[in-house]
């Protein structure tokens, strides 16, 4: 198993790298990313959009 540990803080373990949306919002008012980031230090994994279905 991965041992996840942050490269700005050097902490470890999963339940420190979370997920959230975007501050920023389209004209419509939905948020378009999720960005996944460390939660003791702010480091930045990724922005990743968000993925919509449509029926």
């Amino acid at each position: 198993m991965v041992n996840l540990q942050c490269p700005n803080c050097g902490t470890s373990g999963i339940e420190n790298i979370v997920s959230g949306n975007s501050v920023r919002k389209s004209k419509d008012g939905d948020t378009r990313f999720h960005i996944v980031y460390c939660v003791l230090c702010g480091y930045i994994y990724g922005v990743f959009g968000k993925i919509e279905t449509t029926m």
